[in-house]
């Protein structure tokens, strides 16, 4: 189990975010006060050691649409599939993000669960078989209601997200807890 532990440990890459950046994200409306969210860098960690009721988040997150509190829709998804935010990666939280804007300001209703699991499915990344504990989940468009459904402008790289964690406090209703193992499928 040790060995196991250190294996998914190692797929974290060292975290780069600094207190200067946070105060940065927060001066751009990007991220809320530390004195709100609790916020916390983790500059130079190898691998995510959260405190008790902390999670680990991404920049890049907050920048693709991710706030917080979460709303209950967001945390019934998380729930639902069994993962923990860190499981999902940037394009999986910009789908999620512009699902629910486009319930509640275009179709004038609640996040609705049944219709996002009808228009998107989780998808093992990179595989079913040996997912990544970071980024190893992401929800993807039903074959082919990719013709139906708006088209997003993704990018075509997230290149380097991975180091971009940080920490933020998880008071209740929380967000699953940090887990140190991929998503289970």
């Amino acid at each position: 189990m040790a060995e196991e532990r250190e294996s998914f440990e190692s797929q974290w890459a060292p975290s780069d975010v600094t207190e200067e950046n946070l105060k940065e994200m927060v001066a751009h409306d990007v991220l809320p006060a530390k004195e709100i969210i609790g916020w916390r860098p983790a500059c130079g960690e190898a691998f995510p050691t959260p405190d008790m009721h902390e999670v680990v988040v991404f920049s890049h997150f907050f920048y693709d649409g991710f706030s917080l509190p979460t709303l209950k829709f967001f945390r019934g998804i998380l729930e639902f599939y069994g993962i923990s935010l860190h499981h999902l990666n940037p394009n999986s939280i910009v789908h999620i993000a512009n699902f629910i804007h486009t319930c509640e300001a275009f179709l004038g209703i609640r996040p609705h669960f049944v219709l996002f699991r009808r228009i998107f499915f989780l998808k093992p990344q990179p595989n079913k078989s040996k997912p990544c504990v970071v980024g190893g989940a992401g929800f993807q468009l039903r074959g082919t209601l990719s013709q139906k459904y708006f088209s997003m402008p993704f990018k075509t790289s997230n290149k380097g997200w991975h180091a971009n964690w940080f920490y933020v406090q998880n008071p209740e209703p929380a967000l699953p807890e940090y887990s140190c193992v991929p998503p289970t499928y």
